[in-house]
């Protein structure tokens, strides 16, 4: 584990080291020691707190550097993995016998080319939203509504301001009756 890792309390550097295992933030926090009953929402919360956040990156780069694993390495692992389901294999029958007939992976060759394409930006989905006949979308607000709530809320504040006054001058009556 890194020097970030080294500087975490206790069940922090422990949940750091559990999430590594499988990558499940609630069974780490309870590996953690953190109850069964709050695993979920521990571990949620410690996912988003900075110092864990980058004891994890730091721990994952640490693991792929001593590995020797870079994106380059898993671009070749793909592409010969790509290149070996593409391949026409021979069928053959139970004499050992070839058939004429060939194979090959599909799926294999599909989701390895999909994860390269996914890799260089070649799958990006993009939403585009436009307004009214293709033209900027328009933020507006409703004055009336808007002007009708505020008029409440000065009407409200206006009535206790006056019932703040009335009970001010009852009060200063009733101290100069005695």
């Amino acid at each position: 584990m890194g020097a970030l890792t080294v500087n975490l309390p206790g069940r922090r550097a422990v949940f750091v080291r559990e999430y590594l295992i499988d990558f499940n933030a609630t069974q780490a926090a309870i590996r953690a020691g953190y109850s069964v009953r709050t695993g979920k929402a521990q571990g949620s919360r410690l996912l988003t707190n900075a110092d864990v956040a980058a004891a994890i990156a730091e721990a994952q780069a640490d693991r792929a550097a001593h590995l020797g694993i870079d994106a380059d390495w898993v671009l070749r692992r793909l592409r010969d993995l790509s290149d070996r389901c593409a391949q026409a294999v021979p069928v053959i029958d139970k004499s050992g016998q070839e058939t004429g007939m060939y194979v090959f992976n599909a799926s294999g060759a599909i989701r390895a080319a999909e994860l390269v394409g996914k890799h260089l930006g070649m799958f990006r989905e993009r939403v585009e939203l436009t307004g009214k006949d293709g033209g900027a979308i328009r933020a507006e607000t409703c004055d009336a509504v808007a002007d009708a709530r505020l008029a409440a809320v000065v009407a409200r504040v206006a009535a206790a301001a006056e019932y703040t006054g009335v009970q001010q001058l009852k009060n200063e009556g009733s101290q100069e009756a005695h």
